[in-house]
């Protein structure tokens, strides 16, 4: 009974573990997923790439090296892209899947912010998956020793006797 009631528990908690984890995410989370690939900025030329980081998302700009994106929700944005030595907030929307517009909301300072209309390159990469086969084997050890009753006397002086052939066949 007391093995029962620690399963419960357990259950109970990877239950509420998920239940944390899927009430963490936000609509804005699907927006920045939306924006995951490969973008070019139709006026000024720039590359970004939008794609999942370990903790969050990531942001490649062409000229900046890797900065990071998250949601925001001050001044009317729904984007926030911060980096080194700027940081700015947008109002992104998506026109199509293959198109999208970035408004710039407020910017720190804002000569270094991108905008304007953006178009995909590239598709995101299919999320990096594993599976795993588990495959059950046993493996049967060799007991057979030959016992010394078993064993018979070598007719001849210097001959192996079973158990001596048993131990030097390894």
């Amino acid at each position: 009974m007391l093995k029962q009631a620690r399963f419960y528990r357990w259950i109970f908690a990877c239950w509420l573990a998920l239940l944390g984890t899927s009430t963490t995410s936000s609509a804005n989370d699907a927006m920045i997923d939306r924006l995951a690939g490969n973008w070019n900025n139709e006026e000024s030329g720039e590359n970004i790439k939008v794609e999942r980081g370990l903790a969050g998302w990531d942001i490649w700009i062409s000229n900046k090296g890797q900065e990071r994106i998250s949601e925001d929700t001050t001044e009317g944005s729904n984007i926030k892209v911060e980096g080194r030595d700027f940081s700015c907030s947008y109002y992104v929307t998506m026109t199509t899947d293959q198109k999208m517009r970035w408004q710039l909301r407020k910017g720190e300072p804002e000569a270094r912010c991108l905008r304007g209309s953006f178009v995909r390159i590239e598709e995101p990469a299919p999320e990096r998956t594993l599976s795993v086969v588990a495959q059950r084997r046993t493996l049967r050890p060799v007991h057979w020793r030959p016992s010394i009753h078993e064993a018979k006397c070598p007719a001849e002086e210097g001959a192996q006797t079973p158990e001596k052939q048993y131990l030097s066949d390894f």
